[in-house]
């Protein structure tokens, strides 16, 4: 998966996530569905690529989310175009 443009603010504890959360949504509402990790956050600004693990099931995935583990609330989100 590739961010382009991104632009956050620096946090503790931050990770990429897929969500199957619809973006825009409440601070601590991507984890109360279904979500998957894909790592922590390269960097608060610019382009970055994350690895999908293989096998991993997209269905429903509606949203990726910059999440902060320490206090369990997203960063931000956007809509994710899969195919």
């Amino acid at each position: 998966m590739r961010l382009e443009g991104l632009v956050t603010s620096d946090g503790p504890d931050l990770h990429v996530w897929l969500s199957s959360a619809t973006s825009g949504g409440g601070w601590g509402s991507y984890d109360d569905g279904r979500f998957l990790p894909l790592g922590e956050l390269k960097a608060t600004r610019g382009n970055h690529h994350y690895e999908i693990p293989v096998g991993a099931d997209l269905r429903g995935i509606r949203s990726v989310v910059i999440w902060c583990d320490r206090f369990n609330v997203a960063f931000g989100s956007a809509p994710v175009s899969l195919g």
